[in-house]
């Protein structure tokens, strides 16, 4: 009886390391999201490399419980089928000769070592398993609300410091003339647009995106387990609405729009809506030229002309009508991309040496994650990801209380929205540490907060 007793404390003592262990890696992967890819070590992103860890500590934790267990949770399927269907699409490409990488690949200058024709298929289907273990990871961990609310405010005390570090570069600048981190004018404008502490613009503003739901959501009307008082979290949803404008991203301004609309109008009210309505009236009185020269007429010139991202997303459509089964292996368009551009004449945009230095000096995979998506896993691989999207939403069905679904719904969802939206425009975003965080955070606040749930856990 003794023993028994010593083994059972031996267990829960196991069981409470193993979820300090598990929630530190959740707030090392919340921060990792927001260094995107500007912090890497050989070559592998911070996001990455601690799901690595979250790895190595579920199977730490499986050899000192006696057992390897992955607990089921509605996105769980989705996520395996991806991977086993990306796993066999990279099988096929290695296999089929007409899905043979072109021999001119292997003298590009970039196509070495992970990136390299033998390895960057592999490497990206190992990337595509660390998104998904991560998220598999953090939805396990994140078991009760408030362990929920916990990872929650982490994210926002990361969102907020980013958001602050925009402000500031703009005070810096305009006062002393001092220049922190990246804001330039942007391409033939007057206008100033801002990278932080990333560098580049449209991925700075899909940063700011990130949180921006959660934050006008907490704005709205606060929580008790919000770190934040109310005052703070207003004055941060104004500074990020400000920050999100500065980096003069159509795609992601627009994307953000479209998702206020598409989820407000059902987890905001009345009230919510008028605030944002008077929110954004302020800020296009305020950045009328700007939004109007950078986003409305850049936005326009995409869609009504040929430019070089549209002539990828031709080529990579090309590719997928050629291989519109398995596509071509996973991570592996970017060697099929020059090829099919030579042949839809990119000549009448492009002179030869700009051609050279843009499709063939540099990476350049379809500027658009599903057509990227499709044209390397094709149309099964399509639909797959599709569904995933689906469980998603699903995942986050049985949440009733109107508090909560302003959170997951529209502060979490919302997010997600304008993300699936503003991709079409940018490639490898199923990899990106924030939207692997938010996917795993919807369906995290889908258990905690469904109908009829017994709370538990510390």
């Amino acid at each position: 009886m003794e023993g028994c007793s010593i083994k059972t404390m031996r267990k829960t003592v196991i069981r409470r390391n193993a979820d300090g262990t598990n929630f530190t890696l959740i707030i090392l992967f919340i921060a990792s999201a927001f260094l995107v890819s500007s912090f890497k070590i050989a070559k592998v992103s911070s996001s990455a490399m601690v799901a690595m860890a979250m790895l190595a500590a579920f199977v730490l934790g499986s050899l000192l419980r006696g057992r390897f267990v992955l607990s089921a949770h509605p996105v769980q399927k989705g996520m395996l089928a991806l991977l086993a269907w990306a796993f066999f699409s990279l099988l096929v490409s290695g296999v089929d000769p007409s899905k043979a990488i072109p021999p001119e690949a292997y003298a590009y200058s970039w196509a070495g070592g992970l990136s390299s024709p033998d390895f960057r298929g592999a490497s990206f289907l190992a990337r595509l398993l660390l998104a998904a273990f991560a998220m598999n990871f953090i939805i396990e961990a994140v078991n009760t609300e408030r362990r929920f609310f916990k990872a929650v405010n982490w994210f926002l005390l990361f969102y907020f410091s980013v958001s602050a570090l925009v402000l500031a570069q703009f005070a810096l600048l305009a006062v002393w003339g001092v220049e922190v981190g990246a804001i330039r004018p942007a391409g033939g404008e007057s206008a100033f647009r801002t990278g932080g502490h990333l560098g580049e613009s449209s991925i700075l503003a899909g940063v700011l995106a990130s949180g921006y739901f959660l934050t006008v959501a907490f704005a709205i009307k606060g929580h008790p387990e919000l770190w934040f008082p109310n005052w703070l979290v207003r004055g941060m949803c104004g500074v990020a609405t400000i920050g999100l404008i500065s980096t003069l991203s159509a795609a992601w301004i627009l994307s953000v729009l479209f998702a206020f609309v598409l989820a407000g109008y059902r987890h905001l009210g009345k009230r919510g809506l008028l605030v944002i309505v008077l929110c954004v009236a302020a800020a296009g009185a305020l950045f009328h030229a700007e939004i109007y020269e950078s986003v409305m007429r850049k936005a326009l010139g995409e869609v009504s002309q040929l430019n070089v991202r549209t002539y990828s997303w031709l080529a990579g459509l090309s590719i997928f009508t050629d291989h519109i089964y398995t596509g071509v292996g996973i991570g592996q368009s970017v060697f099929f991309t020059p090829e099919y551009l030579k042949d839809i004449a990119v000549r009448p945009l492009l002179n030869p040496e700009v051609f050279t230095e843009l499709f063939l000096a540099s990476r350049f995979p379809p500027m658009n994650t599903y057509i990227q998506w499709m044209s390397e896993t094709g149309a099964v691989g399509l639909v797959l990801l599709f569904f995933l999207y689906y469980l998603v939403y699903r995942s986050g069905k049985r949440i009733s209380a109107p508090e909560h679904e302003r959170i997951v719904k529209f502060g979490i969802g919302g997010a997600l929205i304008a993300s699936a939206a503003a991709i079409n425009t940018s490639p490898d975003y199923l990899y990106v540490g924030f939207l692997n965080f938010l996917a795993a955070m919807y369906a995290a606040g889908g258990r905690v907060f469904s109908r009829g749930r017994v709370e538990g856990g510390a």
